[in-house]
């Protein structure tokens, strides 16, 4: 069987020379928990994950396994596509303007498809798609002056801003965390404030993964009060989905009333907008559906099944009303609220709905795999479960259990 996330730790703590009691002091977990996760009876939880990562001063990529090369034909195309984004994003600067191609008019169609890509949740055709982008725009960054300019550094920010999406989701932090810099360096030239707030929550997707709750909430509260007043919908919009990313944040952190609290101030934000509906501003789907999704993955974190569960069932199905891309998410959240309810069978259908949505994401999902570890190991395995192992890249099962 495969190393799962409660193995490596197994793995790298006994490497440090450290007890699980020792282990679970550092990281700030409990012992019951770290024994559960490590003999793989408990799937381990992004908090999990995070705390360990940094107590064992590992990478979080060390303890998950990502990304996933070599798994499947995607995973090897993925890399491929993300080497070529690697490379483009260290040329950066200087420019050179004899490589200068199509004009921004041009290219916004261009950036256009990569969003459409992004909500669809295809981040293989994201990250071969983006770097041509790049260079175009950096390169239209030498030739433009004045208004013109800063458009084109919009432009650029957006596309940062949707290779860190893609990169983040493939299991490649440190591309991610790239994008994130670059990202800030073309939002502050845009001369557009919700670039720079767009970014920051961005960086919140990374402070997730490290564990940075307390830097994280720092950032999204100077982000928002740099908002404070814009009553634009945009803006409305930016605001919320930063009141959104400190939720998350906060339930990683263990912070039910601030975790509920800012996800509340999220639902007025989204009742202010023209409509209630998801709406794509700056690249952020954001509106009550997406708050409710939210909610959702806020009670996962919190260990909250049984409210994660009806909070889910007040939702219904997310899909045609969201992006697949975020549809996707909120069935791999469920699925690990199914768990925590008990119900293996619900879990199992949750994650086929993510495969539906999303693929993509399902497959390169650290998540799904925990997930599915504990359905391995914790019942016989039908059919339908061996066949969405394989499709995962999970190794073959050698009886039914």
């Amino acid at each position: 069987m495969e190393t799962v996330i409660g193995q490596q730790v197994a793995k790298v703590r006994k490497f440090r020379g450290w007890t699980q009691r020792e282990l679970a002091d550092f990281a700030g977990v409990s012992h019951s928990l770290l024994t559960k996760v490590e003999s793989g009876h408990v799937p381990a939880s992004q908090a999990f994950v995070a705390a360990c990562a940094r107590a064992l001063r590992v990478r979080v990529e060390e303890l998950t396994g990502q990304p996933y090369r070599g798994d499947t034909a995607a995973g090897d195309r993925a890399d491929a596509g993300v080497a070529g984004l690697r490379a483009v994003l260290w040329e950066h600067d200087p420019v050179d303007p004899d490589g200068a191609g199509r004009p921004l008019a041009e290219l916004r169609p261009v950036l256009a498809g990569v969003e459409r890509l992004r909500r669809a949740a295809r981040y293989v055709e994201m990250v071969e798609a983006l770097p041509g982008l790049i260079r175009e725009l950096l390169a239209a960054t030498t030739t433009t002056s004045g208004f013109a300019r800063e458009q084109v550094f919009g432009a650029l920010a957006g596309a940062y801003s949707a290779a860190q999406t893609a990169t983040r989701f493939l299991g490649y932090a440190d591309v991610a965390a790239l994008c994130v810099e670059r990202m800030f360096w073309a939002a502050h030239r845009s001369g557009d404030p919700l670039w720079r707030a767009v970014a920051t929550e961005k960086r919140g997707h990374l402070q997730l993964l490290a564990g940075a709750y307390d830097a994280g909430l720092r950032a999204t509260a100077a982000a928002l009060e740099e908002l404070a007043g814009e009553d634009r919908p945009a803006a409305l919009a930016v605001a919320g989905t930063l009141h959104l990313r400190a939720g998350i944040l906060a339930a990683r952190a263990a912070r039910a009333d601030r975790a509920r609290a800012e996800l509340g101030a999220a639902a007025e934000y989204a009742d202010r907008l023209p409509s209630g509906e998801p709406e794509d501003w700056y690249g952020l789907a954001f509106g009550t559906p997406n708050v409710l999704i939210h909610q959702v993955a806020a009670e996962v974190e919190l260990g909250e099944g049984a409210r994660a569960v009806a909070l889910a069932a007040r939702l219904g199905d997310p899909t045609g009303r969201i992006e697949a891309s975020r549809v996707g998410h909120h069935y791999i959240d469920l699925a690990r609220g199914q768990m925590l309810h008990g119900d293996r069978n619900a879990a199992l259908e949750a994650l086929q709905a993510a495969r539906r949505a999303a693929p993509q994401k399902t497959r390169h999902d650290p998540m799904v795999r925990e997930t599915l570890d504990v359905l391995v190991r914790a019942r016989r395995v039908p059919e339908e479960l061996r066949e969405f192992a394989t499709w995962v890249g999970y190794p073959p099962l050698e009886s039914p259990r």
